[in-house]
């Protein structure tokens, strides 16, 4: 069957990405080709994390049902 091996590799991981208890880590740079949605973003303590956009970038913060509580636009 084919689920397997893919299962497989999405638990081991793929290229820079790696699943890890509690998420993912990404070691490296990633382009992200649509909307990144996550509860938490962090970088490793001591090193920047660094944010970049060809357009404008937008953060949004929302309740726990969804309504839009804070957002910026840089």
């Amino acid at each position: 069957s084919f689920f397997p091996p893919l299962f497989t590799l999405l638990q081991e991981g793929i290229g820079s990405l790696k699943v890890v208890p509690g998420g993912l880590e990404l070691r490296g740079q990633a382009a992200i080709l649509d909307a990144l949605i996550a509860s938490s973003v962090r970088s490793r303590s001591g090193r920047n994390l660094v944010v970049e956009s060809w357009g404008n970038f937008t953060a949004s913060a929302r309740s726990h049902d969804g309504r839009l509580l804070a957002r910026f636009t840089i």
